[in-house]
């Protein structure tokens, strides 16, 4: 197959893309979130990468497993471009909100740095205390909603809540002793 796609062969190209584009966008999707469209993107670009660099495909693995390393290297970059324009947007906010605001460039400053530890203590915590965290705080949804986002009672989100918070604490309070901060 390989040698027919560097040959220009149509029929190795279509069994090429048929044998690998669902694999690498389940792949994809994963390391992005369940986000299909930014999937779609990475598999393109690994796609498009592979067939430009394939005469360099030395078959010491098999060629799958050169395409999952190409698609995840291209998800993580993805990953960090995204997360730098998030950075971004988050200083020009911030900037944006000291212009407008009677608040001082140190209180913003503070408020945005309070922000950032958020984000970094959830980053920490397991991904079901983050994810009810983020549902319940974040997009204000009711218990119930995310109950029913999350498949499961009213009541295990409660108890996974309560869980969730007390680690949230512990979390943030190790980051503002790491920080040097003063723990109160």
């Amino acid at each position: 197959m390989v040698d027919g796609v560097l040959r220009g062969d149509e029929a190795a190209f279509a069994q090429f893309f048929e044998r690998f584009a669902d694999r690498l966008y389940r792949l994809a999707l994963r390391h992005l979130g369940g986000d299909e469209s930014e999937a779609v993107e990475v598999v393109h670009g690994t796609l498009c990468h592979a067939l430009e660099t394939l005469d360099r495909f030395r078959g010491e693995s098999s060629l799958y497993t050169w395409l999952h390393a190409c698609c995840r290297q291209r998800a993580r970059d993805h990953l960090r471009r995204r997360q730098r324009l998030a950075q971004r947007e988050i200083v020009s906010d911030s900037l944006d909100q000291m212009r407008s605001s009677a608040e001082g460039p140190d209180d913003v400053m503070d408020r945005r740095n309070r922000g950032l530890r958020v984000h970094e203590a959830l980053d920490l915590l397991p991904d079901t205390y983050g994810q009810v965290l983020k549902l319940r705080y974040f997009e204000h949804m009711t218990i119930q909603e995310v109950a029913g986002r999350l498949g499961t009672t009213a009541k295990a989100v409660e108890s996974r809540l309560g869980r969730a918070k007390r680690a949230m604490r512990t979390v943030l309070d190790d980051l503002h002793v790491g920080a040097g901060g003063d723990p109160a």
